[in-house]
C-alpha cells in the first residue's frame, strides 16, 4: 500500500497538472491514462472495504474518492 501511495503522489498527480495545462489530444489522453489507476484502485479499495467487513463509511468513502478522476476526465475530454 505505501508504494501505491508513493507513486500516486510522485508519478500519478504531477503528470496530471502537466497533462491538465497540454493543450490537444495527446494532453487528453494521458491525462485519461493516468486517471485510470486512480480509478481502478479507488474502485477494488470500494469492493474491499464492502466485502470484508461491510464498512459503509470506508466504501462511501472509496467510491467519492474513484467518482472524482472520472468527473475531472469527462471535464478534460470536453475541455480544448
Amino acid at each position: 500500500m505505501p508504494t501505491q501511495i508513493v507513486i500516486t503522489l510522485v508519478f500519478i498527480i504531477p503528470g496530471q497538472i502537466y497533462s491538465w495545462r497540454k493543450p490537444g489530444t495527446i494532453g487528453k489522453v494521458v491525462f485519461c491514462l493516468l486517471c485510470l489507476p486512480l480509478i481502478v484502485q479507488s474502485a477494488v479499495g470500494a469492493l474491499h472495504a464492502w466485502g470484508e467487513s461491510k464498512n459503509l463509511p470506508w466504501t462511501i468513502g472509496y467510491l467519492v474518492s474513484a467518482s472524482f478522476p472520472v468527473v475531472l476526465t469527462g471535464i478534460r475530454i470536453r475541455r480544448p
